[in-house]
């Protein structure tokens, strides 16, 4: 077995560390009725940008740390060490979240 971690991320890419959803609430149970939500995780590398038609490098607008959301389809699941990380491009981020009492 390979021992390997997350370096950094590449070009525009972002590596997004996974926040997981309560599937129970004050005793009621959540049901997943097939609504396709987004999911929700903490930025964890920010790659340094991209070139586009020849620009300066163009530096993203994320930072680590910040909570972001991404669609369930069209990020790539890379699971190192048993853990699982989305890799995404800047531009899939759905929203930037923030907790409400923060």
């Amino acid at each position: 077995m390979l021992d390997l971690e997350i370096d950094r991320a590449i070009h525009d890419k972002i590596v997004i560390e996974p926040i997981e959803r309560p599937t129970q609430s004050g005793g009621v149970y959540l049901l997943d009725l097939g609504n396709e939500q987004p999911e929700i995780g903490k930025v964890v590398y920010v790659g340094p940008g991209t070139q586009y038609h020849g620009v300066a490098n163009i530096v993203g607008d994320f930072v680590e740390t910040q909570v972001v959301a991404i669609p369930r389809i069209g990020s790539f699941v890379l699971e190192v060490d048993n853990k699982k990380y989305f890799v995404t491009r800047e531009i899939e981020i759905l929203a930037v979240l923030k907790y409400k009492n923060a």
